[in-house]
């Protein structure tokens, strides 16, 4: 598993790191510049920007190496995450009496299987080319769930409890959905001890050193949010997938057009610039932000109220299952069929799980936090992996001859679907690498040929810019250093509308003035193939990406005003 995370974090090590990657880059290189305070961020979460801010203040990366700086945290991260499962595996295996007096082929199925599960799940599924904290989620997951199988099989020791309870806080300041996931599993701590009527001291002794690490993140983030909130993360998905607030991309409106408000009250709005094309400012409240928009999208929802109405919370679910129905078939269909059907026979014989049920629990649990609200496949990846865990051994246990074939079919079902995806990536990243180390490179990164391009044509780290058509990818923006301080919103606005003002003089001279008088040095613009750049701009090489300077635009004679 090490070997081919080490064959992803290569292969991905130049690209893209997505609108998150770029927002937890920007924190990570205020942390380098002002200290661990500077991660302090309504909509996400402290550890890992502090991480990654630590490694740019030591190695301090060129332009060419800050992604590949990112992905060497990601695969030490992966690599962290993969001992941890390991931990699980080998805990799982010592507690199972079946597994222990199983057949070697039989067990030899099982971890087949769990393996299958961690490769197709958690190195496939939330994977080491995006920029997130997704992967350390996971890691914090296994060891957790490894604790609670400690604990469900032996009574524990105070000092135990105490360290329990820390690493359920770093996983909170790690990312803020293992706040309620550390709630619950406190919950299933004290379940286990009522269960074997052991003294609460224990859990109380956990949840209480919990708390207190908990409360150093919630009292600032409270402060900064202006209301008690452990994090304002699940609020916004609540208002934008739930409550049908406005995005916050689509918060750029004409002075006469009306946001789609509905039961959410109000939503601040940026400040119109230009009506024609339709251009908004973004504020400066954030000097270090890239782009300001993803930097912390909280700010715009800090006065919206939002609410539960069980319509559409239900919408909401079906939506989310949909959505990781589809991502498991294109992931690991076989593994996921065979699964389901351990899932049903293991809740047909609850009590063969054994000291398996904290696992069922949490995985449960902590699937439906999401499922309530918004889900991605490699938000809920690890929990998956330990149901996977709970399964197969309530399977194991279970000595009926269906079942046996079953548990045979589910790790040949895994080893079909690794060979299907996992492999064959695995071999075109090897045949690409070859090429590489025979004097082949590959191309450059897009996003960095724009910003060298922007650089070559005068362009310096900090000028503040205006994008046309680049609103969900800014990582050019990025590298190069430049920040993005207006925008020309693409998703509510026609592209070849605005293609058509631009080539007008006069709407262009009247818009340049405007972005002028926000101080704007630049305008970046990138179009659908097959269009005409409007004249004024000029082409960045062979990108697909235009340039045009402001203060460069004059103003025709026979315009209105003129």
């Amino acid at each position: 598993m090490i070997v081919l995370g080490a064959l992803d974090a290569w292969f991905f090590r130049n690209w893209n790191v997505n609108p998150d990657g770029v927002s937890y880059f920007d924190l990570a290189r205020a942390v380098a510049a002002h200290g661990p305070a500077a991660a302090l961020n309504g909509y996400w979460s402290p550890l890992y920007p502090v991480a990654l801010g630590v490694l740019l203040k030591v190695v301090r990366p060129s332009q060419l190496w800050m992604y590949p700086l990112v992905r060497a945290l990601s695969f030490a991260i992966f690599v962290a995450t993969t001992v941890a499962f390991d931990r699980l595996v080998r805990v799982a295996c010592r507690q199972s009496p079946a597994y222990q007096g199983a057949r070697p082929w039989a067990r030899a199925a099982t971890m087949i299987a769990l393996w299958d599960a961690y490769a197709l799940f958690v190195l496939k599924g939330v994977g080491l080319f995006l920029a997130t904290p997704d992967m350390g989620v996971a890691f914090f997951v296994f060891w957790v769930s490894g604790s609670l199988l400690k604990l469900a099989a032996a009574h524990r020791r105070g000092r135990w409890w105490a360290w329990f309870g820390v690493v359920l806080a770093v996983g909170y300041w790690w990312k803020a959905i293992l706040f309620p996931v550390g709630g619950l599993a406190l919950l299933i701590t004290f379940a286990i001890a009522w269960r074997r009527r052991d003294p609460v001291r224990g859990p109380v002794w956990a949840a209480t050193t919990f708390g207190v690490l908990a409360l150093c993140l919630i009292v600032p983030v409270s402060r900064l949010a202006g209301r008690p909130t452990f994090s304002e993360t699940g609020r916004l998905n609540q208002l934008w997938y739930v409550n049908w607030a406005p995005y916050s991309w689509s918060l750029c409106v004409g002075p006469d057009a009306r946001l789609p408000l509905a039961r959410v009250k109000t939503v601040r709005t940026d400040s119109v610039l230009a009506t024609r094309p339709r251009t908004c400012a973004l504020p400066d409240r954030w000097p270090e932000a890239t782009f300001p928009m993803w930097y912390d999208p909280s700010w715009w929802y800090r006065d919206t109220k939002a609410y539960v109405d069980v319509g559409e919370q239900w919408r909401a679910v079906r939506v989310n299952v949909s959505s990781l129905r589809d991502d498991l078939h294109d992931t690991a269909p076989l593994f996921a069929a065979g699964m389901l059907l351990v899932a049903i026979a293991a809740l047909a014989t609850w009590s063969s799980m054994g000291n398996a049920w904290p696992l069922a629990l949490l995985s449960a649990g902590a699937t439906a936090f999401y499922l309530l609200v918004y889900v991605e496949f490699r938000h809920v990846a690890a929990f998956f992996s330990i149901a996977v865990i709970t399964g197969l051994f309530a399977l194991l246990a279970d000595r009926g001859r269906w079942r046996v074939a079953l548990l045979a079919a589910v790790a040949a079902a895994g080893v079909a679907d690794l060979a299907r995806s996992a492999t064959r990536i695995a071999v075109t990243e090897i045949a690409i690498m070859r090429h590489e180390i025979r004097g082949d490179p590959r191309p450059e990164q897009l996003t960095l040929r724009v910003a060298r391009e922007l650089a070559a044509k005068g362009l310096l780290p900090g000028d503040r810019l205006a994008t046309v058509g680049t609103l969900w990818n800014t990582d050019w923006a990025q590298r190069g250093g430049f920040r993005v301080r207006a925008y020309v919103p693409e998703y509510t606005v026609d592209i070849l509308h605005t293609l058509d003002d631009l080539r007008d003089p006069c709407r262009l001279s009247a818009w340049t003035d405007a972005l002028a008088r926000d101080r704007i040095d630049a305008v970046v613009l990138s179009m659908p193939k097959g269009e005409r750049a409007p004249s004024a701009f000029e082409p960045l090489d062979d990108t697909g990406y235009y340039l045009l300077r402001i203060g460069r635009v004059e103003r025709p004679v026979d315009c209105p005003g003129t």
